[in-house]
């Protein structure tokens, strides 16, 4: 069965890289975030990068753990942000990254080992997605 797509994914400025990694949008369970770099100076619009390392997880038991392939770092920028609430542990996994559209922005939400995360920009942008080896 075909997974229903998200309209506000399509917002996200790269999306295609991520799509075309994992054949779809991941929802990021089991994911870590291991680099955030938030940005307040003006004149720029105040951005939050986040570096994810994530894989697809498949429903196939190897050496005791379901097998994971298609690992990726993918850095994920939030661009004039409007309102953001994290917090951080010593190793943020990821349980759930969503998104919706509001208003003409977009509404991040991020389930976490950490707390939750919502943050509220006006675009999101996928920079980068380094495939890597493990």
């Amino acid at each position: 069965m075909a997974r229903l797509e998200n309209p506000a994914v399509s917002r996200i400025i790269g999306h295609e890289i991520v799509r075309k990694h994992f054949g779809y949008w991941p929802n990021f369970h089991d994911a870590v975030i291991t680099e955030t770099i938030f940005k307040v100076n003006s004149p720029s619009l105040p951005t939050a990068t986040f570096l994810i390392e994530s894989c697809e997880t498949l429903n196939e038991v190897e050496a005791g753990y379901y097998k994971q392939v298609k690992h990726c770092e993918i850095k994920l920028q939030f661009v004039g942000i409007q309102k953001m609430v994290c917090s951080f542990d010593h190793q943020p996994v990821i349980f759930d990254l969503s998104f919706e559209e509001s208003g003409g922005f977009i509404e991040c939400f991020i389930g976490s080992s950490a707390k939750d995360a919502f943050i509220v920009a006006e675009k999101v942008i996928v920079k980068s997605l380094t495939p890597t080896k493990q």
